[in-house]
């Protein structure tokens, strides 16, 4: 009895190895794939802009040159319950007013840029009704200066016409008009800039402290936009 289970046993163990072996030589070992490295795109020096690659900074600095510069909201006149125009003054020589003497970009030379670029108007009163034309903007940009000069070789005198650049740092002071009114609508007090002015100090004899007057006025709400994109 023994032996036949014996028997019986081995045979089944020689059955079941066969058939393992079968299948075993059935299946075939794929082949190794090497996986795929992603191709990165080649920079040259022509494909990345000069001004991007030599920065006097960590990254290049385009929020503010980008922004999106978010327009009035609209006011009806009904709205508007009370107003009143004010007049100040901001002296760039104090502290907190710094910026606006900044020696990289000047406030006054962002102004005279736009002027001459032609990009927005300088006018010469606080109400916009007269704009100054090119040669009125050139005369208050430039100061025209005689200058006598000796010529050794002729020994007769002569006088130079030399054209200066109204120099930034004269302009010490800037005139802000501004109007604030109450929105009946949204029950809050709010303000517009409606101009800004460069003020010249000029000596005049006779007079114990220079004169100040407004070398131009530039009608805010159309320099607005120009202006929030121009880095101080």
């Amino acid at each position: 009895m023994n032996n036949k289970l014996i028997k019986t046993g081995l045979a089944s163990f020689l059955c079941l190895g066969g058939m393992m072996a079968v299948q075993a030589q059935g299946v075939t070992n794929p082949a190794p794939t090497t996986p795929s490295t992603p191709t990165t795109p080649q920079i040259t020096e022509s494909s990345v802009p000069s001004e991007d690659i030599y920065i006097d900074d960590i990254v290049p600095r385009r929020m503010i040159t980008e922004s999106v510069v978010l327009p009035y909201e609209p006011i009806r006149e009904a709205d508007i319950a009370w107003e009143k125009r004010f007049w100040r003054i901001v002296d760039t020589r104090e502290k907190i007013n710094l910026a606006w003497r900044a020696e990289e970009m000047p406030f006054f030379n962002i102004l005279k840029d736009l002027i001459s670029n032609g990009d927005i108007t300088a006018f010469d009163d606080e109400k916009f009704k007269t704009p100054l034309g090119a040669s009125e903007v050139e005369g208050k940009l430039f100061k025209i200066d005689t200058i006598p000069s000796f010529d050794y070789d002729t020994y007769q005198e002569k006088i130079e016409v030399v054209k200066n650049t109204l120099d930034w740092r004269n302009i010490k002071k800037f005139r802000i008009k501004e109007i604030w009114f109450f929105d009946e609508q949204a029950s809050v007090l709010k303000n517009r800039i409606l101009g800004i002015a460069p003020i010249m100090e000029e000596v005049v004899e006779g007079l114990d402290r220079p004169l100040e007057y407004p070398l131009f006025w530039i009608y805010y709400p159309e320099a607005r936009e120009l202006l929030a994109k121009r880095e101080s």
